[in-house]
Parts: C-alpha cells; structure tokens; sequence
C-alpha cells in the first residue's frame, strides 16, 4: 500500500485543555501502547504531514515531541483559541486539526477530507 504524504498540509494537535472533567489529569500523557498518549498521536501523523504544530501553552511539557508548540493568542479563552492561534504560525493553508485524546488516526479518512477540500 503506498504512503499517503500531505506535504502541503498542516496537522494541528489541540493540547491546551485544562483537564476538568478528568479530574486533573492530563489525558495527553495517559498511556497508550506505553508511550504517552500525545506521543502515539504524533507518531502516527509525522509520516503523513510536512508539518505538526501542538495547540499547548506548557512549552517545556511537550517539548519531548519534537515539534512546535504554539501558545494561545489570548489565554483563557478556550479551544477556539488555541484552533485560531494555530493557524495563524501554519504554514500551510490547508489543515487537519485533532484533540490530544483521540489516540487512534484514520489516514484513509483524513486523506477522504483532504481530497473533499481541494
């Protein structure tokens, strides 16, 4: 099966949450296939994309990944902002946005969105 490369786009990894409803912890750095869960999510866009941006605004947290970390505009203004402050350092126009806990990427079905939107 060929390697599907978006080198033109973009993939946004939201990180910035302040973990309410887990009660604190920090989903991102819950483990899966014993790396942190974030880590899993970049590994698995790193060979697809040209670019990785993390929406965070704890640069030493996720330093560990490797790729920039893009702080909110304005803090406390939720995950709208973090989305926007993203876009704003892209630099692709095209751009795939996730949550850090959603730890299984369907590259078929990104590429599906990807070919809707050209």
């Amino acid at each position: 099966m060929e390697q599907l490369r978006f080198g033109n786009v973009t993939a946004i990894i939201l990180a910035g949450g302040k973990n309410t409803r887990m009660g604190g912890l920090d989903k991102s750095m819950l483990p899966v296939k014993g790396v942190p869960m974030i880590r899993h999510i970049v590994t698995q866009l790193e060979s697809h994309f040209g670019e990785i941006l993390i929406g965070a605004d704890d640069l030493e947290k996720y330093g560990f990944l490797g790729h920039r970390i893009i702080q909110d505009e304005v803090k406390g203004m939720g995950p709208l902002m973090g989305i926007y402050s993203c876009l704003l350092s892209s630099d692709n126009d095209l751009n795939f946005i996730t949550a850090c806990d959603i730890p299984d990427i369907r590259i078929d079905f990104i590429s599906n969105m990807l070919s809707l939107s050209a």
